[in-house]
């Protein structure tokens, strides 16, 4: 089992003599002042070390949702240690170095992701190497075309009609987005700069990559169809103190992504009333997105993020980031087959609360879950995809209650 990053390639000089202003809505005009939290915050990495940071916002609301929903990440600590540290068999983050990774076989791998999310550490072979979000990174570029205008959250909006602040979807230029970062004035984060160049690697987990591989051609699945690298596989960028407030990956993906910078990316963990496979779970009138009310009985888990890290997140699973640094991520998404139930879990939420509990929607989705699904006919009905064939073990085993679970998941999810 292997995987192939491609290493960081920055492109300040070329972004900053391309990138023309458009006529097009930029960044919110206003520039509050900053307000610095009264309080510093300590997490912990994967590898124990602690990361001290003082949260800084455009407005006084943030600090008191931010130190809500901080309150149940300390709430899980055990002998003042996250679970990731102090009791991993109890965590839902698991660790693995580099070379423990990339020795798992795909069964063991496959396992451990049922059970957990993955972090891997080390992935960095130089420790010369310096990140720098001034330095966008290549992540901007698509076939060699600078993209000189992006989407992006504009935190410095303020309150309106007594409800409390909350970030402004935007438009602007590149130029915008560095100049907000390397001047300070206004927390932005660039979102989904499409990789097209990304490289496509076959993994134990990217089942969706093997079924497009085999099915391309066959029945109607179309010979000449790409991939849908462009949704797949994305850049994100954005400055220091960014807060995504809790949410979970659209479309029933599993998300992997490498960074060059630091989050703190924290992981909601089922409570004994709502788990995560109810209905209920995000429309309880225990729930809020961007606070955790009193009676909540959840818990939330986190982790800090850095250069050399490499997270393997599951499906159906909601979550929350902080900027501790300004920062670049290389991202994307996948379907796996032994994970399919997570999928529609995470499906079935966003069918019905769609922007309410999601960002952003994928429509080549449905592409992909069909020729998984005639992946599975051509493997299990006419049995062509042999016992050699490298991508049969992406199959599900419906010799177990797991596996026909996961292949009707799979299913249901090509009706919704």
């Amino acid at each position: 089992m292997y995987v192939h990053f491609s290493h960081f390639s920055f492109c300040s000089d070329l972004l900053q003599s391309k990138a023309a202003p458009l006529d097009v809505p930029i960044f919110v005009d206003e520039e509050p002042p900053m307000v610095r939290s009264p309080v510093s915050f300590t997490a912990y990495d994967a590898g124990g070390n602690a990361h001290t940071f003082t949260p800084t916002f455009h407005h006084a609301d943030y600090h008191s949702r931010f130190q809500s929903l901080y309150c149940p990440i300390e709430g899980t600590y055990f002998n003042k240690k996250p679970l990731h540290l102090a009791d991993p068999s109890e965590s839902i983050i698991a660790i693995l170095t580099y070379e423990q990774f990339t020795a798992m076989s795909s069964t063991n791998l496959k396992a451990l992701m049922i059970r957990k999310n993955v972090l891997v550490t080390g992935m960095l072979r130089s420790t010369r190497r310096v990140c720098n979000i001034v330095l966008l990174d290549a992540c901007v570029l698509t076939n060699g075309v600078l993209l000189t205008h992006c989407s992006a959250v504009d935190f410095s909006a303020g309150p309106k009609g007594g409800r409390k602040s909350f970030p402004k979807n935007v438009v602007g230029t590149v130029e915008d987005l560095l100049e907000s970062v390397k001047t300070g004035k206004k927390i932005v984060n660039g979102l989904e700069f499409p990789m097209l160049d990304a490289p496509l690697e076959h993994t134990a987990y990217t089942s969706d990559l093997a079924a497009w591989r085999i099915t391309s051609g066959v029945h109607t699945c179309p010979q000449k169809s790409e991939y849908p690298k462009g949704n797949m596989c994305w850049g994100l960028a954005g400055s220091v103190n960014t807060f995504t407030f809790m949410h979970v990956d659209s479309n029933g993906y599993n998300t992997f992504l490498k960074l060059c910078g630091k989050k703190l990316w924290a992981f909601y963990c089922d409570g004994p009333m709502y788990p995560l496979s109810s209905i209920d779970v995000f429309t309880n009138p225990d729930f809020s997105l961007d606070d955790v009310l009193p009676q909540s009985d959840y818990g939330i888990e986190a982790v800090v993020l850095k250069a050399g890290n490499f997270l393997l997140m599951r499906a159906n699973t909601p979550h929350l980031v902080y900027g501790i640094e300004a920062c670049i991520i290389h991202g994307g998404h996948f379907y796996m087959m032994d994970l399919m139930q997570r999928s529609v879990q995470s499906l079935l939420h966003s069918f019905a609360l769609s922007n309410f509990i999601t960002n952003i929607m994928h429509h080549p989705s449905r592409a992909l879950l069909w020729q998984m699904l005639m992946f599975c006919y051509m493997g299990l009905i006419k049995n062509v995809i042999h016992a050699s064939d490298p991508f049969r073990h992406h199959l599900p085993d419906i010799k177990t209650m797991d596996g026909i679970v996961n292949l009707l998941s799979l299913a249901a999810m090509n009706f919704l």
